[in-house]
C-alpha cells in the first residue's frame, strides 16, 4: 500500500507541478507565485493543490492517509517508528517550500483550512475504536497532520513557525511511544515461521509501571503530549497553532480543533490506563537495556523543556521562517 499509493501521489504532484510550470513558464518558485499572484484562476488552485497532494500523503492527511493503519501495524516497530516520524517531518519542511507558490491563492485557504477539519475529526473519531497500539498510532497521526495544517493555512510567519515547532515536538513524542513498542514488542510471542510479531496489543501493556517504570513514564510523557497536556511541548505547540489560527480569523477551525482535541484525550487515557491501572499478572518480564532507558529518560526530558521554554527555540524558528516568506 505505501508503495502503490506513494507512486500514485508522486505521479499526481508531478502533473500538478507541470501545469504550474505551464502557467507560470518557469520553475522558480518565487516566480511561479508571482504568475498566479497576477492572474489567479481555478487552474492554479487546482495545480497547487495536484502539487502539494504527495506531500500530504507523507503528513498522512485525509483523505491521504488510507495506508497508514495497515503499514503502521504490519511493519516491523523500527521501520514504522521510522515512517511515523521521520515522514512528518520531512513533510512539513517541503510544505513550507511548495506552498509559496500558492501564496496569493485564496482559496487554499479554505481547501487548507477543510483537510485539517477532515484530518482531526475522522483521525480521533477512528482511533478511539482501535485496539493495536500502532493502528492507535497511526490514526493518531493523521488528526495530528490536521492540527499542523492550522499553523500552515495562514501561509505567515507565525503560522509556520507554530507548525515547525509543533513538528519538532510530535517527533519527540511519537518517537517515544514507539521507544516503548519496541521494548515491549521484544516480549510477545513470535508469530508463524519463527518472525517476531509486528502487532502490538494495547493490552501488552498492562502493568508496565511495575514491569518498567521508566518506559512506562515514557510512554506518559509521549501520550500527554500528543494529547496537549502541560507542561509538553504538545501543549505549547497546540497553543502556537491555535494562536496562529486566531490570528488569520479561523476561530472557528479553533473550536473544532478543541473538540477534537478533548477526544483525543480520551483514547490516549486508554493506552495510559493499561500502563498504570492494570496490573501485570500474567505479562512476561520487561528489562530495557541502558541505551533504551537513557534514551526514554532523555527524550521525555527534552519533550518537558521544550514545553517550559519555548523562547529558547520559537525565536530561531521565527526568523528562519520569516527568512524563507522573504526569499
Amino acid at each position: 500500500k505505501y508503495f502503490i499509493y506513494g507512486a500514485t501521489t508522486s505521479a499526481v504532484s508531478l502533473y500538478g507541478m507541470t501545469i504550474l510550470y505551464g502557467l507560470a513558464g518557469t520553475t522558480s518558485i518565487p516566480a511561479i507565485a508571482a504568475a498566479l499572484g497576477a492572474a489567479p484562476s481555478t487552474l492554479a488552485l487546482a495545480a497547487v493543490v495536484l502539487a502539494i497532494t504527495g506531500v500530504l500523503f507523507k503528513l498522512a492527511v485525509f483523505p491521504f492517509h488510507f495506508w497508514a493503519p495497515d503499514v503502521y501495524q504490519v511493519s516491523t516497530h523500527g521501520a514504522a517508528a521510522f515512517i511515523a516520524a521521520t515522514s512528518k517531518v520531512g513533510a512539513v519542511a517541503a510544505l513550507l517550500r511548495l506552498l509559496l507558490v500558492g501564496a496569493d491563492v485564496e482559496q487554499l485557504y479554505w481547501v487548507l483550512g477543510g483537510l485539517a477539519v477532515l484530518s482531526m475529526t475522522f483521525g480521533n473519531l477512528a482511533a478511539i475504536a482501535q485496539k493495536d497500539l500502532k493502528r492507535l498510532l497511526a490514526y493518531s497521526g493523521v488528526a495530528q497532520g490536521g492540527y499542523i495544517l492550522l499553523g500552515l493555512m495562514g501561509q505567515d510567519s507565525a503560522g509556520y513557525t507554530a507548525a515547525t515547532y509543533y513538528t519538532i515536538g510530535y517527533l519527540a513524542m511519537v518517537l517515544l511511544c514507539f521507544l516503548v513498542i519496541v521494548e515491549v514488542g521484544r516480549t510477545l510471542p513470535e508469530s508463524e515461521g519463527g518472525r517476531p510479531s509486528n502487532v502490538l496489543p494495547i493490552s501488552a501493556l498492562d502493568g508496565l509501571h511495575q514491569r518498567s517504570p521508566v518506559l512506562a513514564l515514557a510512554l506518559l510523557v509521549g501520550l500527554l503530549g500528543m494529547a496537549g497536556v502541560p507542561p509538553t511541548a504538545g501543549f505549547t505547540g497546540k497553543w502556537l497553532l491555535f494562536k496562529a489560527a486566531i490570528e488569520v480569523e479561523a476561530f472557528w477551525l479553533v473550536l473544532i480543533a478543541g473538540i477534537n482535541n478533548t477526544i483525543a484525550i480520551y483514547y490516549y487515557l486508554i493506552v495510559v490506563k493499561a500502563a498504570y491501572v492494570h496490573g501485570a499478572e500474567g505479562q512476561p518480564r520487561l528489562e530495557p537495556g541502558l541505551m533504551a532507558k537513557m534514551a526514554g529518560v532523555g527524550v521525555s526530558l527534552a519533550v518537558v523543556f521544550l514545553g517550559v521554554f519555548p523562547q529558547w527555540v520559537v525565536p530561531a524558528l521565527d526568523r528562519a521562517m520569516n527568512a524563507l516568506l522573504g526569499g
